[in-house]
């Protein structure tokens, strides 16, 4: 059966003979979070490809102290931590440095059984190549210094202290630290009590997604009784979140176009 989302509506072209819904965008559907989620990914991919000749991209994950997670203060700390963090970084590497940061609930985590939920960071950060990473070891004792770390990683377990190699890791990447922004099917995500979940730097580059709008109206009509509807109008269906549009990116490369 066709369908569309929680709080959508159908709209129709008679011109063009075609139904469509389009999606409402709400974190809570678990089809728009879903989509949602693909295009923070390609715009992670998108920004990383525009640079690979230029940038690493390096991984990062931040715990933080014990303090803050049996305080239950973790939030709070976490986001004053990466405000110094990140003002750090971007004096150590002022040429074209540029970020994204999301931010993760933790729940039953192994060495805080009787804590309760916690947040940590995931951070992406591109550094041009003249410039000295900072790795595991140096991540860790500036985060403990401004407060913030308990457990730091550079890289991924497999391949600690190493940048991303390639589009597919750095894809891989970028859905795993979106992978708590999707909400199951009844409307449930754990980053929702999370304040701005994720965050980019302002120079990150940005995906625009452009629709068609003239000549769509709306359709008052049940789920149930779409295909019905169609049949009767002589109208094609577009498969949800499917109407003609165009995804383009703006980012800066290695030219500064």
């Amino acid at each position: 059966m066709w369908k569309k989302c929680e709080r959508g509506i159908w709209l129709v072209n008679w011109k063009k003979r075609q139904i469509y819904s389009p999606p409402c965008g709400l974190k809570a559907c678990p089809d728009c979070s879903k989509r949602n989620r693909k295009k923070i990914a390609l715009r992670i991919l998108r920004q990383w490809s525009s640079l690979e000749k230029t940038h690493d991209a390096w991984f990062y994950t931040i715990t933080p102290n014990s303090d803050a997670v049996r305080g239950g203060t973790s939030a709070s700390v976490m986001r004053a931590g990466w405000s110094k963090l990140r003002k750090r970084l971007s004096r150590r590497y002022p040429k074209s440095f540029r970020w994204v940061c999301v931010r993760e609930m933790t729940k039953g985590a192994k060495v805080y059984t009787d804590a309760p939920p916690f947040i940590h960071m995931h951070v992406i950060v591109f550094i041009p190549f003249d410039y000295e990473p900072i790795l595991t070891e140096r991540l860790s004792a500036i985060s403990v210094q401004l407060g913030i770390g308990w457990k730091c990683l550079v890289g991924t377990k497999e391949r600690p202290d190493m940048p991303l190699s390639g589009q597919r890791e750095a894809y891989y990447v970028a859905k795993y630290a979106t992978k708590q922004l999707v909400a199951d099917e009844d409307g449930n995500i754990s980053n929702m009590a999370i304040p701005r979940a994720i965050s980019w730097s302002q120079n990150f580059g940005q995906l625009e997604e452009k629709r068609e709008s003239e000549g769509w109206a709306v359709l008052h009509a049940d789920d149930s009784s779409i295909e019905r509807v169609a049949e009767y109008h002589d109208c094609s269906i577009k498969n949800l979140h499917l109407i003609k549009g165009v995804i383009s990116y703006r980012g800066e490369g290695e030219d500064g176009s």
